[in-house]
């Protein structure tokens, strides 16, 4: 920052705001904010298209906060070096801001963005630091007295995390006339993000309304800016509600149950508004705790199993997810010298599927298995929400997109998760309206993908998935024999499978038929090979 950028800044920060040449000078800092920062410089030219968009909305943002926050923010640019670098000033801002700190964590988990860019979100990630440990405890202090002399707890004083709204000190509880005793940890709200949240949700309305407003300008055209916004809204909002994490905890741990090599940290019923006391693990992140061979393979199937598996096979009403499932909330830990267990942490965001969505995301994976263009249309039609079947070119959108997946992929064909996702990305960036839970275990997905392949990547989704569907099988088929006699009476929710004994004959038909032609067509005198990475 040169010294006419603090010259301007400290005339921005020197006018009486209600100066009419106030505003004028904030545009003026605003400015300067951005170059200093180098946020134009910071998008890759690969995203090039998307550069408005960002800096619109970054821009907007600064000038919409209260001339209080604005004025902490350029004082805090002002305490940093002369020579910081644009990234130092864009991590300081960011951190001061917590819609833009969640938005550059969002976008962080995703795999396929620019290395480099990806790795200094990841550092933007990690730098949260500083929060005054006093100030928690005062909050602890407030809220949890009578506990703490009740219980003998006794609180830590060493951060074990910090993320952009809360923080995380240990403790230790003595619990004489319980004759308890054992480890914990509170998660506290940061004294000052209420304010800052409420402030920014608000902004975050009118951001949505500017770019809706203001569509023609960019590239993304059809994007449903409204509802994207109001999903980073959403998400803001269950971050900060604890009373929301405290109840996913415990319906976690109900869901979960079953699994033995899956562990949720159980709530205590001490928690608060403000404070969740839940049960210490002690382990370590999943990418960076030491693990053989074998056990990586087995952390995968666990990680994969608990994402994909559980929530969407089952006979349930609805179902429970991880709605936010980076390595930072997902723990290994050994339950003893042999076994290895997986925690998954951080509960405030996290997504349910009901029973009927369960179903049509398993008729468009038999849609896809079976080459049934139709029947995938028919599955993605009963998802959409209502109001955009209304128009008339719905068909004609989503059949387009299935058309444009990748089918002849020799012998990679049932790479059917990816397809899935890739066809549900592809119609929503066209604007199309999926429910948001829906959308949420979608990007929950494509998180804990990038995940297992960090842990081990020879990891095979797709050959998991059909073992662990052929083994779900395998156990229902004698209720499956039972409604053979009765075919009036089969109906797809009677198994965890969510296939009835018509859909699954359909479907190992058509396997079938696809195999023995391929091994046909592959040793049939002079057929040549082709690479199935190249198509």
């Amino acid at each position: 920052m040169n010294s006419i950028s603090y010259k301007i800044i400290k005339q921005a920060l020197s006018t009486p705001q209600n100066s009419h040449i106030f505003g004028e000078f904030r545009e003026k800092a605003v400015t300067v904010l951005l170059d200093s920062t180098g946020i134009r410089d910071l998008t890759p030219d690969v995203y090039k298209d998307y550069r408005p968009v960002v800096l619109d909305g970054i821009r907007f943002v600064l000038l919409s906060l209260s001339n209080r926050r604005f004025r902490e923010l350029v004082e805090d640019q002002l305490r940093l070096p002369h020579n910081a670098s644009p990234g130092e000033r864009l991590m300081q801002l960011a951190l001061n801001i917590p819609m833009l700190h969640k938005l550059g964590q969002i976008i962080a988990r995703n795999k396929n963005i620019d290395i480099e860019f990806r790795k200094w979100l990841i550092h933007l990630e990690n730098g949260i630091k500083g929060t005054d440990i006093e100030s928690l405890k005062l909050i602890i202090d407030k809220e949890l007295s009578d506990v703490i002399f009740r219980s003998g707890i006794s609180i830590g004083n060493t951060l074990i995390s910090e993320a952009s709204v809360a923080a995380v000190l240990p403790f230790t509880f003595n619990d004489t006339v319980a004759g308890e005793t054992g480890n914990g940890v509170l998660k506290i709200i940061k004294p000052y993000i209420p304010v800052f949240i409420n402030e920014e949700l608000n902004i975050l309305d009118e951001l949505a309304l500017f770019f809706d407003k203001n569509r023609e300008r960019y590239f993304l055209k059809d994007f449903r800016f409204l509802e994207t916004i109001g999903d980073i809204k959403y998400a803001l909002e269950r971050e900060i509600n604890l009373k929301v994490e405290q109840a996913n905890l415990k319906n976690a741990c109900s869901f979960y149950k079953a699994d033995s090599h899956v562990k949720i940290p159980a709530s205590y019923d001490f928690s608060t508004t403000n404070i969740t006391a839940m049960e210490f693990i002690p382990g370590e992140k999943i990418t960076d705790f030491p693990l053989t061979d074998k056990e990586k393979r087995l952390c995968a199937e666990i990680v994969f199993r608990t994402m994909f598996c559980h929530p969407l096979f089952s006979t349930e009403d609805s179902t429970l997810f991880h709605g936010d499932p980076h390595s930072g909330n997902i723990f290994a830990f050994r339950k003893d010298n042999e076994n290895i267990g997986v925690a998954f942490i951080d509960w405030s965001l996290a997504g349910v599927l009901s029973i009927e969505q369960r179903r049509r995301i398993i008729s468009m994976i038999h849609g896809l298995l079976c080459d049934d263009k139709e029947g995938i249309f028919r599955a993605i039609d009963m998802l959409v929400q209502n109001d955009f079947k209304r128009d008339s070119i719905f068909k004609f959108t989503v059949m387009e997109e299935i058309e444009r997946l990748p089918w002849n992929c020799g012998d990679n064909r049932l790479l059917i998760i990816n397809r899935a996702l890739c066809l549900l990305d592809r119609l929503a960036v066209r604007g199309v309206k999926f429910p948001r839970d829906l959308l949420l275990y979608r990007k929950a997905l494509f998180t804990v993908k990038g995940v297992i392949q960090e842990v081990y990547p020879p990891f095979d989704m797709e050959a998991y998935m059909m073992k662990y569907l052929v083994d779900l099988i395998t156990k229902e088929m004698p209720l499956r024999s039972m409604y053979m006699f009765s075919p009036q009476m089969d109906r797809p929710y009677n198994y965890k499978s969510l296939m009835s004994n018509t859909d699954l004959f359909l479907l190992i038909n058509n396997l079938f038929t696809t195999f023995a032609y391929s091994r046909f067509t592959l040793t049939r005198p002079g057929h040549k090979q082709k690479n199935s990475l190249k198509q």
